[in-house]
């Protein structure tokens, strides 16, 4: 019963780091599109994101998502309309002061930080990405 919304806060392009490339199984320098956002819920911030993709068929994707309001709608225009997500790692720590900002949390609140890849239907890498959510808004439930 809550109205969700996304914002895009800011995307560019950027060269895939170790790290990253190995998320996305692409070349280190691959080119790529970083996407920062902020998702609301009844206009209250649940979760901020940092989320990169493979720019290769992907070129609309900031202008899309700024458009709907909604990652899985811009990809939908790109022609994804199916993707997974793999295993998700959960861990818990005290924001850092950006996060705080955005989410209207105290510098002594906990934020949950999840990380995962989500994959398109024959299990090739879509989106790596890190999101952090006010723990104090949300409850996360496996299943």
């Amino acid at each position: 019963a809550r109205v969700p919304h996304g914002i895009l806060i800011s995307s560019h392009v950027e060269k895939a780091e170790d790290h990253v490339a190995g998320k996305l199984a692409c070349q280190p320098g691959t080119k790529l599109w970083r996407l920062e956002t902020l998702y609301s819920a009844d206009e209250r911030p649940i979760s901020t994101a940092s989320m990169w993709f493979m720019y290769a068929g992907l070129a609309r994707l900031p202008a899309d998502f700024k458009k709907t309001g909604s990652l899985t709608q811009a990809l939908r225009l790109s022609g994804i309309e199916v993707y997974l997500r793999d295993q998700t790692e959960i861990s818990a720590r005290h924001p850092i002061q950006s996060e705080a900002g955005r989410l209207q949390v105290a510098s002594d609140s906990v934020v949950l930080v999840t990380d995962y890849v989500s994959r398109v239907s024959d299990r090739t890498p879509l989106q790596y990405a890190k999101t952090r959510f006010a723990a104090e808004r949300v409850r996360l439930i496996a299943g």
